[in-house]
């Protein structure tokens, strides 16, 4: 039963994955609203798999945000650069 519900989540996250793509993108910023809105996931599913972490985002992606940005749900670290010899 557990490997079901990991399998709907991992279906939820793709699609979530490839909403976050379609969306505008503003100061690096994503809106859980224009999400919930684009693929209709209740929010707080949507907000659960956020919590996860485990999005691959495009790369113009640093956060996504909700009640109009006053809260960042997640946050993508920067990658630090290689250290040059």
């Amino acid at each position: 039963m557990r490997g079901m519900e990991e399998a709907q989540i991992e279906k939820y996250r793709r699609a979530i994955e490839q909403t976050v793509a379609k969306l505008p993108v503003v100061d690096g910023s994503v809106s859980l609203e224009s999400i919930w809105l684009e693929n209709s996931l209740p929010r707080d599913l949507i907000t659960e798999i956020l919590q996860q972490g485990e999005l691959h985002l495009p790369e113009n992606v640093r956060r996504i945000v909700s009640q109009r940005g006053r809260k960042t749900l997640l946050r993508r670290e920067p990658v630090p650069e290689a250290r040059r010899p």
